[in-house]
């Protein structure tokens, strides 16, 4: 490779039978630029990178297929940009057991049900930027044990017309066990969940940005929302101007149930357009 990955690209040509490029087990793939990866169902891509394989200083834009890390594989000090994912069974980026860093993540979009990043195993994403994102579904799925540091997540939209719980946010979906720590979500929007919604996992959010995050249409929250199914911890936390049009919610927060802490927070100026008595525009708590 090239500390300049323009200079040595590698083109997929659009073959959905294979990934462009396959990263085996403890290797270094380093300063590459791989463009014009495909999908079809499940199978291509433009990388996999599999058992504690590191990927750095790549740029991987492009095309239609996306990127699978997994077994302790690591993308660092990279981009992922400008993918359109047309199958129903892939995404943009997929996680399992893995780590991202320092990375940018940018103008991806899945079709389908499908999200623009999905993790499961125990994963960790650190001091990056996901921006610009579009999915039918989630913008960020998260599954199993993840950690999210230092990041900024803004300008994210998921387009569904759903009235499922577990579809719709524009920012982070989650259903497993999620730490976010220092990070904001700015200006993240969907039909249903602007920032961040837990239906039935554990979610610990500590000294994060949430602003103006905002829903589309007339359903749940802005900001954060929270199922009586979850454990929600909000701590140290800025929740502000995030806004919702939905009847029975709030547009900071919505806790469906006790199971919602939040302490030491500045919750303030966040709007509901409705005219539900039973509305909050900060927060919202049901037991």
């Amino acid at each position: 490779g090239s500390e300049d990955p323009s200079k040595t690209v590698i083109d997929c040509a659009g073959n959905a039978n294979w990934y462009g490029v396959y990263i085996g087990q403890n290797a270094l793939f380093h300063g590459f630029m791989i463009t014009n990866g495909s999908t079809v169902e499940s199978t291509g891509g433009s990388i996999i990178a599999i058992g504690s394989a590191v990927v750095s200083n790549c740029v991987v834009q492009g095309g239609s297929g996306g990127v699978r890390l997994t077994g302790n594989a690591v993308f660092t000090d990279g981009v992922i940009s400008n993918l359109f994912i047309r199958s129903d069974k892939s995404v943009a980026l997929s996680m399992s057991s893995a780590r991202l860093y320092n990375s940018r993540l940018a103008n991806l979009t899945g079709q389908w049900n499908k999200s623009a990043l999905m993790t499961d195993g125990s994963t960790i994403i650190s001091n990056c930027v996901i921006c610009n994102t579009k999915s039918a579904n989630n913008s960020i799925d998260i599954s199993g044990t993840t950690l999210i540091a230092d990041c900024l997540i803004t300008n994210n939209n998921a387009t569904t017309s759903s009235s499922y719980a577990y579809m719709g946010h524009g920012g982070i979906y989650s259903k497993g066990s999620l730490t976010m720590e220092r990070c904001k979500l700015i200006g993240n929007y969907s039909s249903r969940i602007g920032a961040i919604g837990n239906t039935d996992g554990t979610v610990v959010i500590k000294d994060c940005l949430i602003v103006g995050n905002y829903t589309t249409r007339s359903y749940l929250t802005g900001g954060i929302y929270a199922t009586a199914a979850a454990t929600t911890t909000i701590r140290n936390c800025t929740i502000v101007s995030n806004k919702t049009l939905a009847a029975s919610t709030a547009g900071g927060v919505y806790a469906a149930s006790a199971n919602c802490k939040i302490t030491d927070c500045l919750i303030w100026d966040n709007v509901y357009q409705g005219t539900d008595a039973e509305t909050g525009a900060t927060v919202l708590t049901r037991k």
